[in-house]
């Protein structure tokens, strides 16, 4: 993935924060807006060595509680406009452990609901976070294993997505 260190870079979905650390310790962007779904006890409780107060102490903006289906949560952008969005390995929890995972017989719905979650996204970021001066980039890190590869990224999600 390439980014150029004169972007405006908003990260979603980065659970522990790691992520938007990293870019924010090794890139140094123009500005960086980091964002996670969970709010900031249960961030804390999750990841015991998460990034939240590293980032709020440099001066990051970090936006809990940011459901990317919801466009209220985009809407806390206040406008803000970005060159390009990254959603850090997208996935929606489905299973509480091992067994419940071996059980469910319906492995494909939630195939339905990833590419749900990641068409809402794609939709989203346009409309909200991405400045139609600036590079107008939306990334999704992904990987060539379950679930990712059965979603049909490059195939199903731009389907009925109209981009102006």
């Amino acid at each position: 993935m390439y980014l150029n260190p004169a972007w405006r870079v908003l990260t979603v979905g980065d659970g522990d924060l790691s992520f938007s650390n990293a870019i924010m310790t090794h890139l140094k962007p123009a500005l960086l807006v980091a964002s996670t779904y969970d709010d900031e006890a249960t961030i804390n409780k999750k990841y015991t060595d998460n990034q939240l107060a590293k980032l709020r102490a440099t001066g990051i903006t970090v936006l809990t509680e940011f459901d990317v289906t919801n466009p209220i949560s985009w809407q806390r952008l206040d406008e803000q406009k970005f060159d390009v969005v990254v959603f850090q390995f997208p996935l929606i929890p489905a299973f509480k452990g091992e067994t419940e995972f071996r059980n469910n017989t319906q492995r494909s719905s939630m195939n339905v609901l990833n590419r749900a979650l990641l068409h809402l996204y794609l939709k989203h970021a346009h409309q909200f976070a991405l400045d139609k001066r600036g590079e107008m980039l939306i990334y999704i890190t992904s990987k060539d294993v379950k679930p990712y590869r059965e979603w049909n990224i490059e195939g199903s999600l731009n389907q009925g997505l109209a981009v102006s």
